[in-house]
């Protein structure tokens, strides 16, 4: 894809059953994501950013609205083609780190290049040089409990961005680190961003993540209610 689109959402709305009451999560929400972005979806707890993420990343759907990926539209794509658009157009990384504890380091982001029936000579190189972009290739051989949090994130990191995705999703990244570990974590995907064009989409509140944002969509009880863009030169 060049520098164009890459999620177009369109009057998009979340509703939830509690008991016999309709909850809205997200009211009407319209907004353009596109190649090379580092977006934030910002607001306070409750704010629907978790759950806008989840849609942009096809793990939940909406109610009603539109979603396209690039030229296609998959507001109501089948369950087969929304896995194989996970499976190898996005990559995701969550606050609780999701990685496989009987597995090594390398095991871990080898396992999406697995899934992805690539040979085992290409893996091996992939995920070193990921490792190596992450600065984790010596701890390789380390199980997940072996490593601090902010290595755990950056296991993370490498898993998700190994097999070259479009997209990658980051719901919350920094909230189980330490304010230090945490701007680091940010400088690795920041340079991820601006040196190998990686796509960033977060949900968080954390200031030192939104205001690093290229495009930053704050919400509020489910709806948009600012946009601020700082397009930056790659």
């Amino acid at each position: 894809m060049k520098n164009n689109l890459l999620i177009n959402i369109k009057n998009l709305n979340k509703e939830y059953m509690l008991g016999k009451t309709i909850i809205a999560a997200l009211k009407d929400i319209s907004l353009n994501i596109r190649n090379k972005d580092f977006a934030v979806i910002a607001g306070p707890s409750g704010s629907g950013k978790t759950t806008l993420l989840n849609i942009i990343g096809l793990i939940d759907n909406p109610s009603s609205g539109e979603i396209w990926f690039g030229s296609d539209d998959v507001s109501s794509a089948s369950h087969n083609a929304l896995f194989r658009l996970r499976r190898d157009r996005l990559g995701y990384i969550f606050q609780t780190f999701n990685l496989i504890p009987v597995m090594s380091v390398f095991e871990n982001v080898e396992y999406p290049l697995i899934l992805n029936k690539m040979t085992q000579k290409a893996r091996k190189e992939r995920v070193e040089q990921i490792l190596e972009k992450v600065g984790l290739w010596e701890r390789k051989n380390h199980k997940p409990l072996e490593l601090s949090g902010g290595q755990r994130q950056r296991v993370s990191i490498a898993r998700a961005i190994v097999k070259n995705p479009d997209i990658v999703l980051a719901d919350e990244p920094t909230a189980n680190l330490d304010s230090r570990t945490g701007i680091e974590i940010i400088e690795i995907m920041q340079k991820l961003n601006q040196e190998e064009g990686v796509t960033f989409i977060f949900s968080s509140h954390d200031p030192c993540i939104v205001e690093q944002g290229k495009e930053i969509i704050y919400l509020h009880d489910g709806e948009i209610v600012k946009t601020k863009a700082r397009r930056i030169e790659q």
